[in-house]
């Protein structure tokens, strides 16, 4: 195979994309059996473009996305997984996978590495707006936290405008 054949790519991208939209809607087992689908898809596509930081975010996401519907170690495994595909992300592209970086150290319980990643996506300008980290199930494990709170009041709200 050549080294990169960005076509295939995307058409891999594509169907997992579509794949992770079913996972989303469907009730386990089917959500399952589609995010492991999707992942194949998501492995096709990084082989034909590796490096490409669109391919690896979706993956990781594409984990820490069925981690949330898991516990126990099957959620962690896929948690520790999802944090390995954001750090190819981070340096590919830094600040790019921060945020949900954040998200998968606050799932696996991990405050202190949680809120060290929320600062580092703030830093990096992608963060999202107040009212969406506030609302994030993923940061339970920071809600009601003093730190939480400081961090959401120097948050942009939304934009009314967009």
């Amino acid at each position: 195979m050549a080294a990169t054949d960005t076509r295939a790519a995307k058409t891999f991208v594509a169907r997992a994309q579509q794949l992770l939209a079913a996972a989303g809607r469907a009730g386990d087992p089917e959500a399952a059996r589609l995010h492991g689908l999707a992942a194949d898809m998501l492995r096709m596509a990084e082989a034909h473009d590796p490096g490409n930081v669109k391919i690896l975010e979706l993956g990781a996401f594409a984990r820490l996305r069925r981690a949330r519907r898991l516990r126990g170690e099957e959620a962690r495994s896929l948690l520790r997984e999802a944090l390995e595909g954001f750090q190819k992300v981070e340096a590919l592209a830094p600040g790019h996978g921060a945020y949900n970086t954040a998200c998968a150290y606050a799932l696996l319980g991990e405050e202190e590495r949680a809120m060290e990643w929320l600062k580092r996506a703030k830093d990096a300008g992608l963060t999202p707006d107040a009212s969406s980290v506030s609302a994030d199930p993923d940061l339970a494990v920071l809600r009601g936290t003093q730190w939480l709170a400081d961090f959401v009041e120097s948050l942009p709200e939304e934009d009314a405008s967009s």
